[in-house]
């Protein structure tokens, strides 16, 4: 199971597009999965059920964040920081949106002096696939409903402009031969577009140093 479908899939120089991996019937599955680099290939599930599964054993922490009246986003007011006027937008990836569940301090920290907390739309649906395989999906769908409602806390979905950066990012890496799954293909997408600032834990991000990391 997929959380999103991509338009392309990065792959390896070395190894071409169809070239079967792993039995008679992977060429199909190679070409669709997203890929982490050589040597980490898997025909028995994709990296999306991967992160999705991840998601699914640490969602007991997300209804943790519901109610807590210590989470202000922006609160402090001068940002994380913040340069004159202007106004500093923290996006996140799926594992720091747990990290801020799980009150880890760095994170809660970054993401309360922000002036605003963007969450990607990839993020929602990587969430939302781990809160569907675990069982506390109703709680954690109100945990996060109740976190999307707050001041400060922004949900980015992608336009035409957007794509313009993906094709960017995806040429990037296929000449530099650093391919990254394509929903953090998207996520770089949208933080180039709208000037953010990325708080994320996967070091494949490191392969964009055009990236603000925060």
């Amino acid at each position: 199971m997929h959380v999103l479908h991509s338009m392309h899939a990065v792959h390896h120089s070395s190894h071409p597009e169809g070239r079967r991996q792993c039995g008679p019937r992977a060429g199909a599955r190679y070409r669709e999965e997203p890929q982490r680099g050589r040597g980490r290939r898997s025909c028995r599930r994709s990296w999306c059920e991967r992160r999705a599964q991840e998601a699914a054993r640490l969602e007991r922490h997300c209804g943790n964040v519901e109610g807590r009246q210590d989470l202000r986003f922006g609160a402090r007011g001068a940002g994380f920081r913040r340069q004159g006027s202007v106004a500093v937008r923290v996006a996140v990836d799926t594992n720091r949106y747990v990290d801020l569940c799980k009150g880890i301090s760095g994170t809660v920290e970054i993401l309360e002096t922000a002036d605003v907390f963007v969450l990607p739309f990839v993020v929602l649906a990587e969430l939302r696939a781990g809160f569907l395989l675990g069982r506390r999906q109703v709680e954690n769908e109100r945990a996060f409903h109740w976190l999307l409602q707050k001041d400060g806390v922004e949900v980015l979905y992608p336009n035409d402009q957007t794509t313009h950066h993906y094709a960017s990012v995806y040429r990037q890496l296929r000449k530099q031969g650093t391919p990254i799954p394509p929903n953090d293909m998207w996520l770089a997408a949208l933080v180039l577009q709208h000037n953010l600032a990325l708080h994320a834990r996967d070091r494949h991000f490191d392969h964009l140093p055009q990236l603000v990391r925060v």
